[in-house]
């Protein structure tokens, strides 16, 4: 078992608050255009959760929402940035619920 002091502490309010802002995001645009939307979004729901839980996983440049942005900036196609859109946002579903679930097994610290 871990020493308390070197485990990650999470709260599982500010965990339901990621999931809730998660669940408000848009998984396609109706045009290339309405990406730089999405850009904005994902950003921001990023650092929502990075703010709520301090957990470097959910910084940005080191996510695979970098890989959205970037390929908008390429001017990768609509098809293919909603491919990428989708991706950022299960890996945001996918961080939170892993989260909750080392919460769950009591493998993280955990406050109210």
């Amino acid at each position: 078992m871990l020493d308390m002091d070197k485990r990650a502490t999470y709260s599982y309010s500010a965990i339901q608050e990621c999931i809730e802002r998660v669940k408000t995001l848009k998984k396609t645009a109706k045009s290339r255009a309405e990406h730089s939307i999405r850009i904005f979004e994902i950003r921001d729901a990023y650092e929502f959760c990075l703010k709520k839980t301090n957990c470097i996983l959910f910084e940005y440049e080191h996510s695979s929402s970098q890989d959205y942005i970037q390929a908008f900036d390429r001017k990768y196609s609509k098809k293919e940035l909603d491919a990428l859109l989708k991706c950022a946002i299960l890996f945001l579903e996918r961080e939170i619920r892993e989260i909750y679930i080392l919460m769950r097994h009591e493998e993280v610290n955990v406050i109210a």
